[in-house]
């Protein structure tokens, strides 16, 4: 995963990741009790499913509608392969926790200790990521709040993991939903905040996901537009391990960009002053 991360050329990851994630599959079923082969396939799955597909879904929404749905199926199922996975690590360390987190979340949670948390935050945002790709899929929609349950032992456990991608989730999470589905924008606000402190502003994706996540909700189109421009001054070679993701939310950040008309109702309105 080293290797892949540290890439600057997405397309020729994206190209190999199918071909590799398939090899880690092999792998699995000659060595089933391998629960770190499990956690780098749910990975795997997941960033592909999310850093790639969801992505190429939602830009082609507007211009080829079927295409666009394909792909957001393609999300939802990989997404959900990737989480089983991550469940699977979890089984070989406490049996029965698929079952018994759903039943008995916060009693089967409680066991989990701090080698659990890679698979607990995997598990997490695969089935978070499924629900986003999929609102229609009532089944896995109900499972919200066990995923979100997970998520936060995460933070309880070790908040530093993977130099705070817990963070950037609960950025999304608390300030993508609605006040009613109790969505928090100060909560938004102070995951922004530790998500910058944990990477020394030197990650892009906090500034990308704040962008899309809060300016858009609160309609601020200045913010919006500072945020996005601090995403783009990070420099992808500065930090390899990142290399990957920043080049990705470079990408992101640019089309986001080209949104503004369709996202903010202002922009919309000044266009229509200056036409009259």
């Amino acid at each position: 995963m080293t290797v892949i991360t540290s890439d600057n050329d997405p397309e020729l990851i994206w190209d190999a990741m199918p071909f590799a994630l398939k090899a880690m599959e092999v792998m699995m079923s000659q060595d089933p009790a391998n629960s770190d082969l499990f956690l780098a396939t749910a990975s795997g799955y997941i960033q592909y499913a999310h850093g790639h597909l969801a992505q190429q879904a939602q830009m082609l929404e507007n211009s080829d509608y079927k295409k666009s749905l394909h792909l957001w199926k393609r999300t939802h199922n990989l997404s959900l392969r990737g989480r089983d996975y991550a469940l699977a690590a979890l089984e070989l360390r406490h049996p029965g926790f698929s079952k018994n987190v759903r039943s008995n979340t916060d009693e089967t949670l409680a066991r989990t200790t701090l080698k659990d948390v890679p698979s607990l935050y995997w598990a997490a945002a695969g089935w978070a990521g499924a629900i986003t790709a999929d609102k229609n899929d009532m089944n896995t929609m109900a499972e919200l709040p066990v995923a979100e349950a997970m998520m936060r032992r995460v933070l309880e456990l070790d908040e530093s993991y993977r130099n705070g991608a817990v963070h950037e989730f609960f950025i999304a999470y608390e300030g993508g939903r609605p006040e009613a589905s109790g969505g928090n924008l100060a909560e938004a606000e102070k995951h922004f905040k530790l998500a910058i402190a944990s990477t020394d502003g030197k990650k892009a994706y906090p500034y990308v996901v704040y962008a899309e996540s809060v300016a858009v909700k609160q309609q601020d189109l200045p913010l919006f537009k500072q945020l996005l421009d601090k995403a783009l001054a990070v420099d992808v070679n500065e930090v390899k391990k990142w290399r990957l993701v920043n080049t990705i939310a470079h990408e992101r950040a640019l089309w986001l960009k080209e949104q503004i008309p369709e996202l903010f109702v202002v922009c919309e309105e000044d266009e229509h002053k200056n036409e009259q």
